[in-house]
């Protein structure tokens, strides 16, 4: 009887400790993702390059783009057994604001109707650092990295979102 309660007491700490949430702030989710650790390892991608491009240009090219590709809300559904299906909605939240006449800053949100609470997948922090050249610093879930990169540079297309995007997920 012990060595069962010990062995149960030990599996459900092991699978405590792998849980891994999302912070709930913008800070937050910088911070955890500076920090490395489990969770920069499972969610995280961080670029950090600079774009030949003045600030307000690569601004408004990201800014522009997340308008264009990543839609509001959508709706999947899922099979829960063979005479129930479940309807998740997926919200997505885009924030674009220019702090200072030196700073930008990009946010992308997500939450869901099946439980997963409004969280950040996409940080980006713009910084000028001359009249034609750009600080592009951003923190990403792995399957936003790169789309926003590319259109920080100029590019209008919409794919490499992971399917979270206007021209290729058609719910």
């Amino acid at each position: 009887m012990k060595k069962s309660a010990i062995l149960i007491c030990t599996t459900a700490a092991i699978y405590l400790a792998s849980c891994t949430s999302h912070p709930a702030t913008r800070d937050g989710y910088i911070s955890a993702m500076q920090g490395g650790g489990a969770f920069i390892k499972k969610f995280g991608d961080i670029k950090d390059v600079t774009i030949n491009l003045p600030m307000d240009q690569v601004f408004s090219n990201i800014k522009s783009q997340a308008e264009k590709c990543i839609v509001s809300e959508y709706s999947f559904d899922s099979r829960i057994s063979v005479s129930f299906v479940s309807t998740t909605t997926v919200y997505n939240y885009i924030e674009a604001k220019q702090t200072n006449e030196n700073r930008a800053e990009f946010s992308f949100e997500q939450s869901t109707t099946s439980g997963v609470d409004k969280h950040y997948e996409l940080v980006i922090d713009l910084v000028k650092l001359s009249a034609d050249k750009t600080q592009y610093i951003s923190y990403a879930n792995k399957r936003y990295s790169d789309a926003p990169l590319d259109w920080a540079n100029g590019s209008e297309n919409c794919l490499g979102f992971d399917g979270y995007i206007l021209d290729t997920h058609k719910p």
